[in-house]
């Protein structure tokens, strides 16, 4: 629908230069240069005004939550359980406890609690397979994490590891591509990283790098308080 509200005012003023008062012939008095600009600014419009209350919808939706911060994710890939199929333009709606994930006109896809996250990554989409388990893929789906034919632009991908109730690992993948993949997916990355829980400490006795609710160094089997 927003396509084709688009695509509508190009269509109808090529229709008003090709054909004259009579209805037949090119309208020599419209030049047709002018009349591809003014599509184009109207399209313009019409897709601002379009984003506008879509936008406005989905964060009135969200208003109850106390969102912090509202981050776009690009396409969501796969990860969580429900939502088997890809999705474009995915917000991350972060809160005091949870990662809220919705459409672009504020479905829910999918929730993280902030407490069982574990890492968050970016890196090459051609490289993501490589970070994940076998078990993981299968889940995910080896598709959707394939490496891509080859293309203009790299593709680039971000991941969230978490630890369901059961204590077994989940990822989400999300995927950024086209131009400015990168930079997009930086920026994103890097607002993500300001929520990120702290996981890990240093163990006291060797200095190792330790889960933060260790009770018992791994390294040197000494107990912590």
């Amino acid at each position: 629908m927003k396509k084709l509200l688009l695509i509508l005012p190009l269509f109808l003023l090529l229709f008003v230069a090709c054909v004259d008062e009579n209805g037949k012939g090119l309208g020599a008095d419209v030049p047709f240069l002018y009349v591809f600009i003014s599509a184009c600014i109207i399209g313009g419009i019409i897709g601002w005004i379009i984003s506008f209350f879509v936008g406005s919808k989905r964060k009135s939706k969200m208003r109850s939550y106390g969102i912090k911060e509202e981050i776009f994710m690009g396409k969501y890939l796969a990860g969580f359980d429900g939502r088997q199929y890809e999705t474009d333009n995915v917000y991350c709606n972060i809160t005091d406890d949870k990662y809220i994930f919705i459409t672009q006109t504020g479905k829910n896809i999918g929730e993280i609690n902030i407490n069982s996250l574990t890492n968050i990554f970016l890196d090459d989409k051609s490289l993501v397979s490589q970070r994940l388990t076998a078990t993981r893929l299968l889940t995910l789906g080896i598709f959707s994490l394939a490496a891509p034919k080859k293309k203009k632009h790299k593709e680039y991908c971000i991941v969230f590891e978490w630890d369901d109730n059961n204590a077994e690992k989940n990822n989400a993948v999300f995927e950024f591509s086209g131009m400015a993949c990168q930079e997009l997916s930086t920026a994103a990355f890097n607002k993500l990283k300001k929520y990120k829980p702290i996981t890990t400490k240093k163990c006291p006795f060797c200095d190792e790098t330790i889960k933060i609710k260790a009770k018992v160094c791994k390294h040197c089997q000494k107990e912590l308080d």
